[in-house]
């Protein structure tokens, strides 16, 4: 069969230690390909594995076509293997005490389709990811959109210093980020107009009720006054030589923060994965990293063709994606508001419950807040 190449972009929406990434085709005219996305660590399980077709233009890639019904396998070279469970259409887990990531141990993916096609990626060695010796940030001025005024100039710029475990000299490392930040509301002060006037009708989670003569009055614990909100890197980092010195990479750029009072009411947490990666799978997001540099926008075609490492068991190329065999380990650093070198000015009281403000933003408290 002829070989097909398919041109595709990659948008990291994802960030944790057993979850993918997610992959986004739209913009581009192609036939439906199977897409597939996954990730072993050694961290502790579940791990997941999403199955889905490739989007043409017009297509809603915020609603994939997900493949349902598949048998999909993660096998190690012990020969010890396990049956993931569809969690949902096309997302596929092992079990919370399922197969367990080991450092030095080999793994393999394996599909096979409702319709009788099989895929499988290369049995890839899960290799020691090394450390973070250093995360830390530096703050610079008119170092962000310095053509738009209008928006945020001044930025903390977050780097590493990391270090190998010296078992190989390829140094092929991939790192993501994650970054959480503090909502905080007042929900009790909300009011709604009557007339000419304006009646207090805090919010129930307020904890707060209107007593006789719109008096409040607190009778439990907020239970939606402070949020956290956590938002994840947008592009594929992976090593460079640049950063190397002596085995150990130095001063390597991971993102910039901008000096946003929103973000910084209580601090911002910044946390890095570091992931030792196969050589398959650090060609893919080499690839990715270069898609996204060029030209600036990810969702407009260009010349770089992306392979994953995923091929098809008859030899045809009717399928992409990546499925990483990845050491990992993290850190992480608290860019405070008192680093930043002058005053932020106080913003508007905000009165609905925290987890309105911001698509994502939960309750619960970080463990590390």
């Amino acid at each position: 069969m002829k070989k097909r190449a398919i041109i595709f972009g990659v948008v990291i929406v994802i960030v944790a230690s057993s979850c993918v990434d997610k992959f986004d085709l739209s913009g581009f005219k192609v036939e439906n390909h199977l897409v597939v996305d996954g990730l072993i660590t050694n961290d502790h399980g579940p791990y997941t594995v999403e199955l889905y077709m490739s989007s043409g233009i017009g297509d809603n890639v915020d609603h994939p076509e997900y493949v349902t019904d598949a048998i999909v396998t993660i096998k190690n070279d012990l020969g010890e293997s396990e049956i993931l469970s569809e969690a949902s259409d096309g997302i596929y887990r092992t079990a919370e005490d399922g197969l367990q990531g080991e450092i030095g141990r080999k793994y393999q993916l394996l599909i096979e389709l409702p319709d009788g096609r099989s895929f499988q990626s290369p049995m890839d060695e899960m290799k020691a990811p090394g450390n973070i010796d250093d995360l830390f940030f530096e703050f610079k001025a008119n170092s962000i959109n310095g053509n738009d005024i209008a928006l945020p100039q001044d930025a903390f710029w977050v780097y590493l210093n990391s270090s190998s475990d010296g078992s190989d000299d390829q140094h092929l490392f991939r790192w993501r980020w994650n970054g959480t930040y503090k909502i905080k509301t007042y929900p009790e002060l909300h009011v709604v107009a009557v007339g000419n006037s304006f009646i207090p009708r805090p919010f129930p989670c307020s904890g707060y009720i209107v007593e006789e003569g719109n008096v409040l009055q607190k009778i439990r614990d907020c239970t939606c006054c402070e949020c956290w909100k956590t938002e994840y890197g947008g592009s594929a980092l992976i090593s460079k030589n640049e950063f190397l010195e002596g085995g150990n990479f130095r001063r390597v750029p991971i993102t910039k923060v901008p000096i946003l009072r929103k973000i910084f009411e209580d601090g911002y947490y910044v946390q890095v994965e570091q992931m030792r990666i196969s050589e398959s799978a650090y060609n893919f997001w080499k690839l990715a990293e270069a898609y996204q540099a060029s030209g600036g926008n990810i969702f407009q075609p260009n010349a770089v063709q992306i392979k994953g490492n995923i091929s098809s068991t008859e030899g045809s190329d009717e399928v992409f994606g990546v499925f990483s065999v990845a050491g990992v380990t993290r850190k992480g650093v608290f860019l405070h508001r008192w680093n930043i070198p002058y005053g932020l000015a106080e913003g508007p009281i905000v009165t609905s419950p925290c987890y309105s403000v911001e698509v994502g933003a939960t309750t619960t408290k970080p463990i590390f807040w």
